[in-house]
């Protein structure tokens, strides 16, 4: 796949306040070849809140990858390619992303995720995805903008206890009804750093990319 004409419309979660990450991430981009748009947050930093969401975090990554979704539909583009800031890439990502051949259908594509149920072959470098987590270099195509929106609307979870999941679990229930693939092994995952969600210090993955989380449900592929 050629990254440029695939996925035209790049951004990156990269709030104000996460200036430290912003210059570690940029100098990533610069390194791969990648043409990024610094997407700073849905809400200014002071304005930070829970609005019915279980952290505030939280309701900034999901409402700014609903944004993103929509800048990218009303542009037209034909793909969106969302990245967040602690994202870190395999050292050969753009001659292995060059390698991969996407079906027709595909409607998300991962670079990178934490797999929690067993995903299928389809295509050396490329997999089914079953069901995963992680958002740290997703891509949606433009035919499920629309849907996508529509089934993330913070209002259809008004009647869970905690407010809306998080945005990766979210996407995860669209895995079976949107055609869902991801690359493999992993080319993008979430770098090791302090984590302002949960309040530590981790990573879902080795410094090589491989899951930690459940490494038996990809045992042997």
């Amino acid at each position: 796949m050629d990254l440029d004409k695939e996925l035209p419309f790049k951004v990156c979660l990269n709030p104000p306040r996460m200036e430290e990450r912003r210059q570690w991430i940029s100098e990533m981009f610069r390194m791969h070849r990648l043409k990024v748009l610094r997407w700073p947050s849905s809400e200014k930093s002071a304005n930070r809140h829970h609005r019915g969401f279980a952290k505030a975090g939280l309701r900034e990554n999901y409402l700014t990858f609903m944004l993103a979704a929509r800048k990218a539909r009303a542009l037209k583009s034909k793909a969106l390619l969302f990245l967040e800031d602690d994202v870190t890439f395999d050292g050969n990502f753009r001659d292995r992303t060059a390698e991969l051949h996407l079906p027709e259908d595909w409607g998300l594509l991962y670079f990178g995720c934490l797999h929690i149920e067993r995903p299928q072959m389809v295509t050396p470098g490329l997999v089914r995805v079953s069901r995963a987590l992680d958002t740290h270099a997703v891509a949606v195509h433009e035919r499920y903008y629309t849907a996508i929106l529509h089934s993330l609307h913070p209002r259809r979870f008004r009647h869970l206890e905690g407010g809306p999941p998080p945005l990766d679990v979210a996407l995860s229930h669209l895995h079976q009804s949107i055609p869902t693939y991801a690359a493999w092994p992993n080319l993008a995952w979430q770098r090791v750093g302090f984590s302002h969600h949960n309040g530590c210090v981790y990573s879902n993955y080795t410094e090589e990319g491989r899951q930690k989380f459940m490494p038996d449900i990809v045992a042997g592929m």
